[in-house]
């Protein structure tokens, strides 16, 4: 991804990227993401959400039109990838719920090495409420 499509990232798929990295030339500089395009929209996106010690998280995310077929494998195998070339340490974190996302990584080799409890805050209600159903959790 370069910073035009960084900003496109933003606007179309997941705001939160924006207090994160604060501008397209500040992701390009510290972080990196592959993504896959589809006339213009976004099919696959497969982005570091922090770049730390030598590691980097991974955060994937395909559109729902687009998922089963193999797009978020393909872009996660590119970041992967690139974190080996460039000697940075990919890492995987998922909640429990979100079995697609355990599914992806197994498929891509990783372990499950630990479980720790998740606290989740977001200022937006909604937000919390559409991710508590998405996984089937109640927001007790």
């Amino acid at each position: 991804m370069d910073a035009i499509l960084f900003e496109k990232y933003v606007k179309e798929m997941d705001s939160s990227y924006k207090e994160l990295w604060e501008s397209g030339s500040n992701f390009i500089s510290n972080g990196f993401g592959f993504c896959i395009l589809k006339d213009g929209e976004f099919v696959s996106v497969c982005n570091t959400y922090y770049v730390k010690q030598g590691s980097a998280e991974i955060d994937i995310t395909t559109s729902d039109k687009f998922r089963k077929q193999g797009f978020a494998l393909i872009t996660c195998l590119a970041f992967i990838e690139h974190c080996v070339k460039n000697n940075i340490k990919p890492i995987w974190d998922c909640d429990e719920g979100n079995e697609n996302s355990k599914s992806l990584a197994i498929k891509l080799g990783f372990n499950s090495i630990e479980n720790y409890q998740m606290h989740w805050w977001h200022e937006n209600k909604k937000n919390i409420d559409g991710y508590l159903k998405k996984f089937n959790y109640s927001d007790d």
